[in-house]
């Protein structure tokens, strides 16, 4: 497993990256770049950083780049992730912008059943 980023915490992200054309190319370029920017390495993890290619909402042609960041909260994961991905995507040439980020948190925090529970006054 390959990640960037130094936090305590370990983050999943996806960022989708706004592409010049539907070309195929972009996926591998763009991947590549990105697996050289992650520089922190645990071999004894299977997995790394993943591209695929879509189309957002508005049919503008996306990259999407999976890969893990450490960072101490959400928005430095977020931050770190934009950061990454626009920076690996500007090294083959495509200046985004970034389309879409979703982060996951390797630990998801349970926050028990009455903070999830919400009423509603009809019932």
């Amino acid at each position: 497993m390959k990640w960037v980023g130094e936090g305590p915490e370990l983050f999943s992200v996806r960022v989708d990256v706004i592409a010049p054309d539907d070309d195929s190319r972009w996926v591998k370029l763009i991947a590549g770049a990105l697996n050289g920017r992650l520089p922190f390495h645990d071999p004894a993890v299977v997995g790394g950083p993943a591209g695929d290619q879509g189309r957002g909402h508005e049919g503008s042609p996306v990259v999407g780049l999976t890969f893990m960041v450490r960072a101490s909260d959400f928005g430095e994961a977020a931050q770190l992730a934009v950061e990454t991905a626009l920076t690996a995507a500007s090294d083959v040439g495509v200046p985004g912008p970034v389309y879409d980020v979703v982060l996951v948190p390797e630990h998801p925090r349970n926050l028990g059943e009455a903070a999830r529970f919400i009423p509603n006054p009809n019932y």
